[in-house]
């Protein structure tokens, strides 16, 4: 299992802090004021990590929608990296070099097959393991969704329907500025393989061969 993010928003606050300055910036004041507090107001600093989005190059939809979370994105701060796919699997090899590279949270704009491909870079498969299973790379590490696909039939699953873009984005704030395990849940993924079982794989609702898979 995995970790997505899951709902909760908190508003930034402001904080006040006290600064001292010396003399030499104070020299229009009165001679006899050496040390004068002053005070400055900011939003918290929140110790986030860059989010690494992967955005499917091909998919119009989700091409469409890029701008739009640009945007809410740098309006909330967030500080992100982009990374288009090229080829089939490509997001699978882009979400596994992001993990080894310290990425925690990987956000994936696209639909369910870019979402699958994703889902399985957070996995290695140990050729030379004794158990079957595939390994993560870092367990604490999260997938956000921001679905932009035809069917998105995961994220619609989660939510028991389909919700505006918006929704799924202020659920990716809210963990990128809270960094929680409260605005995160685990979910399950299969493991199969296939071509005579030589070529291991994973997905996260469905999967097809053939016609289906066409």
């Amino acid at each position: 299992s995995f970790r997505s993010t899951s709902p909760a928003l908190l508003p930034p606050q402001i904080r006040r802090q006290n600064c001292y300055y010396r003399r030499p910036f104070l020299e229009r004041c009165s001679p006899a004021v050496y040390d004068a507090p002053v005070n400055f107001y900011h939003r918290p600093v929140h110790n986030q990590p860059r989010v690494f989005i992967i955005l499917n190059n091909v998919a119009a939809k989700a091409q469409a929608a890029w701008p739009d979370i640009r945007q809410r994105l740098e309006t909330a701060g967030i500080d992100f990296e982009l990374c288009e796919t090229t080829t089939a699997g490509d997001a699978t090899e882009r979400t596994r070099n992001a993990l080894r590279a310290g990425h925690t949270t990987i956000a994936v704009v696209g639909g369910d097959g870019t979402l699958s491909e994703a889902a399985e870079g957070f996995f290695e498969f140990k050729t030379d393991s004794l158990s079957p299973l595939p390994v993560p790379i870092n367990p604490a590490a999260t997938l956000a969704i921001l679905p932009a696909g035809t069917g998105d039939d995961f994220a619609r699953g989660l939510m028991q329907g389909r919700v505006p873009l918006e929704h799924w984005l202020a659920l990716l704030v809210s963990h990128c500025q809270r960094n929680s395990e409260q605005t995160t849940r685990q979910v399950d993924v299969m493991a199969a393989k296939c071509d005579s079982g030589t070529a291991p794989f994973l997905c996260l609702n469905a999967s097809t061969m053939g016609i289906g898979g066409e």
